[in-house]
Protein backbone atom coordinates (compact mmCIF):
# COMPACT_ATOMS: atom_id res chain seq x y z
CA UNK A 1 0.00 0.00 0.00
CA UNK A 2 1.41 3.23 -0.98
CA UNK A 3 1.11 6.31 1.41
CA UNK A 4 -0.67 9.00 -0.17
CA UNK A 5 0.10 12.99 -0.06
CA UNK A 6 -1.85 13.27 3.50
CA UNK A 7 -0.37 10.31 4.98
CA UNK A 8 2.77 11.78 4.08
CA UNK A 9 2.28 15.31 5.46
CA UNK A 10 1.09 13.77 8.68
CA UNK A 11 4.34 12.03 8.84
CA UNK A 12 6.12 14.91 8.58
CA UNK A 13 4.30 16.73 11.09
CA UNK A 14 4.40 14.32 13.58
CA UNK A 15 8.47 13.80 12.98
CA UNK A 16 8.66 17.37 13.43
CA UNK A 17 6.44 16.89 16.04
CA UNK A 18 8.56 14.62 18.17
CA UNK A 19 12.10 16.43 17.19
CA UNK A 20 10.12 19.75 19.39
CA UNK A 21 9.44 17.32 21.86
CA UNK A 22 12.89 15.58 21.96
CA UNK A 23 14.59 19.20 22.05
CA UNK A 24 12.19 20.43 24.82
CA UNK A 25 13.10 17.56 27.05
CA UNK A 26 16.93 18.39 26.39
CA UNK A 27 16.53 21.92 27.87
CA UNK A 28 16.09 23.44 24.41
CA UNK A 29 14.40 26.60 24.76
CA UNK A 30 11.13 27.38 22.50
CA UNK A 31 12.87 30.41 20.87
CA UNK A 32 15.45 27.60 19.75
CA UNK A 33 13.85 25.46 18.27
CA UNK A 34 13.26 25.50 14.12
CA UNK A 35 8.85 25.52 14.23
CA UNK A 36 9.43 23.47 10.69
CA UNK A 37 11.47 21.04 11.52
CA UNK A 38 11.53 21.01 15.25
CA UNK A 39 15.01 20.64 15.14
CA UNK A 40 17.20 22.68 17.51
CA UNK A 41 18.78 26.11 16.53
CA UNK A 42 20.64 26.85 20.14
CA UNK A 43 24.19 27.36 20.71
CA UNK A 44 24.86 24.43 22.07
CA UNK A 45 23.72 22.36 18.54
CA UNK A 46 25.58 24.89 16.78
CA UNK A 47 28.91 23.80 19.15
CA UNK A 48 27.96 20.53 18.64
CA UNK A 49 28.43 20.29 14.75
CA UNK A 50 31.03 22.30 14.64
CA UNK A 51 32.89 20.33 17.02
CA UNK A 52 31.72 16.89 15.18
CA UNK A 53 33.70 18.94 12.05
CA UNK A 54 36.87 20.17 13.62
CA UNK A 55 37.29 16.69 15.81
CA UNK A 56 37.37 15.12 12.12
CA UNK A 57 39.50 17.30 10.61
CA UNK A 58 41.84 17.44 13.51
CA UNK A 59 42.27 13.46 13.04
CA UNK A 60 41.53 12.36 9.78
CA UNK A 61 42.79 15.93 7.54
CA UNK A 62 40.90 17.32 5.00
CA UNK A 63 40.54 17.40 1.79
CA UNK A 64 38.74 19.84 -0.37
CA UNK A 65 37.71 17.04 -3.15
CA UNK A 66 35.79 15.42 -0.89
CA UNK A 67 34.81 17.50 2.10
CA UNK A 68 34.66 20.80 0.43
CA UNK A 69 30.97 20.31 -0.59
CA UNK A 70 29.48 18.96 2.64
CA UNK A 71 31.53 21.14 5.04
CA UNK A 72 29.89 24.72 2.62
CA UNK A 73 26.61 22.88 2.94
CA UNK A 74 26.85 22.24 6.94
CA UNK A 75 28.12 25.81 7.58
CA UNK A 76 25.62 27.67 4.99
CA UNK A 77 23.04 25.33 7.21
CA UNK A 78 23.73 27.64 10.15
CA UNK A 79 24.68 31.25 8.44
CA UNK A 80 20.93 30.50 6.83
CA UNK A 81 19.28 30.49 10.44
CA UNK A 82 21.81 31.66 12.83
CA UNK A 83 24.57 34.27 11.37
CA UNK A 84 25.33 35.37 14.84
CA UNK A 85 27.21 32.11 15.68
CA UNK A 86 29.36 31.61 12.26
CA UNK A 87 30.10 35.20 11.87
CA UNK A 88 34.41 34.76 12.10
CA UNK A 89 34.12 31.38 12.84
CA UNK A 90 36.20 29.59 10.52
CA UNK A 91 35.55 25.93 11.42
CA UNK A 92 38.30 24.86 8.10
CA UNK A 93 40.83 26.98 9.87
CA UNK A 94 40.34 25.53 13.20
CA UNK A 95 40.28 21.89 12.38
CA UNK A 96 43.52 22.39 10.05
CA UNK A 97 45.09 24.20 13.09
CA UNK A 98 44.54 21.21 15.59
CA UNK A 99 45.55 18.69 12.48
CA UNK A 100 48.93 20.26 12.64
CA UNK A 101 48.99 20.06 16.12
CA UNK A 102 47.78 16.62 16.72
CA UNK A 103 50.52 15.17 14.18
CA UNK A 104 53.54 17.56 15.06
CA UNK A 105 52.99 16.20 18.60
CA UNK A 106 53.17 11.90 17.41
CA UNK A 107 55.93 12.98 15.33
CA UNK A 108 55.13 12.52 11.74
CA UNK A 109 52.69 13.74 8.85
CA UNK A 110 49.08 12.17 8.94
CA UNK A 111 49.38 9.08 6.84
CA UNK A 112 45.81 10.39 4.28
CA UNK A 113 47.22 10.40 0.85
CA UNK A 114 44.00 12.91 -0.32
CA UNK A 115 45.25 15.01 3.02
CA UNK A 116 45.08 18.88 1.79
CA UNK A 117 47.89 19.60 4.16
CA UNK A 118 49.91 16.19 3.98
CA UNK A 119 49.09 14.67 1.12
CA UNK A 120 48.61 14.66 -2.99
CA UNK A 121 45.33 16.62 -1.58
CA UNK A 122 46.28 19.78 -3.83
CA UNK A 123 47.25 17.82 -6.96
CA UNK A 124 43.91 15.52 -6.66
CA UNK A 125 42.13 19.23 -6.47
CA UNK A 126 43.90 20.65 -9.30
CA UNK A 127 42.93 17.65 -11.46
CA UNK A 128 39.24 17.32 -10.42
CA UNK A 129 38.95 21.46 -11.37
CA UNK A 130 40.25 20.39 -14.63
CA UNK A 131 38.71 17.79 -14.96
CA UNK A 132 35.13 19.88 -14.23
CA UNK A 133 36.59 22.57 -16.71
CA UNK A 134 36.82 20.18 -19.54
CA UNK A 135 33.32 18.88 -19.23
CA UNK A 136 32.31 22.70 -19.00
CA UNK A 137 30.55 22.72 -15.20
Amino acid sequence: MTAGPVDEADRYTAMCDARTALALSLGTSVGDIDPASGYSMSRRSYESVRHSWVSSIKYHGFSAVYEQDSLDKARAFWLERRPEFIDGDDWLAAGMAEHREHWQSIGHPCNRPSCDEHGDGLLMLQAAEEVRQQIGR
